[in-house]
């Protein structure tokens, strides 16, 4: 039996509560222009296993390949160079949110 494609799957929530790991999302942004699960690690200071296993856990989470792994490297898919078109958007609206909160004089921590 064939599984059901990834947009008729439940979402998998993690205990972030998020349905991924935003790190994981970090990653993939860095892979895509490292081509390397090893220098993603490095340039940001994670071992290669967690990197590899962040993007994994995101790739099931969507029910994708973003990349194609070799020995020499990686390089993303179809569908991975898709989630980047999908996904940068609203990342560029994350950062600018923290971006013009931190001009205002701070991020308040906590909860309201």
């Amino acid at each position: 039996m064939n599984d059901p494609p990834s947009w008729e799957r439940p979402v998998q929530w993690t205990s972030s509560g998020l349905p991924f790991d935003l790190r994981a999302v970090r990653y993939v942004l860095a892979a895509a222009e490292l081509l390397s699960f090893s220098k993603v690690a490095l340039a940001l200071d994670a071992r290669v296993s967690t990197v590899s296993r962040s993007i994994r856990d995101l790739e099931d989470s969507i029910g994708v390949s973003l990349f194609e792994r070799t020995t020499m490297g990686v390089r993303l898919t179809d569908a991975g160079s898709r989630f980047l078109d999908d996904i940068l958007p609203a990342i560029f609206q994350i950062e600018n949110a923290i971006h013009g909160h931190v001009r205002q004089g701070g991020v308040n921590s906590g909860m309201a």
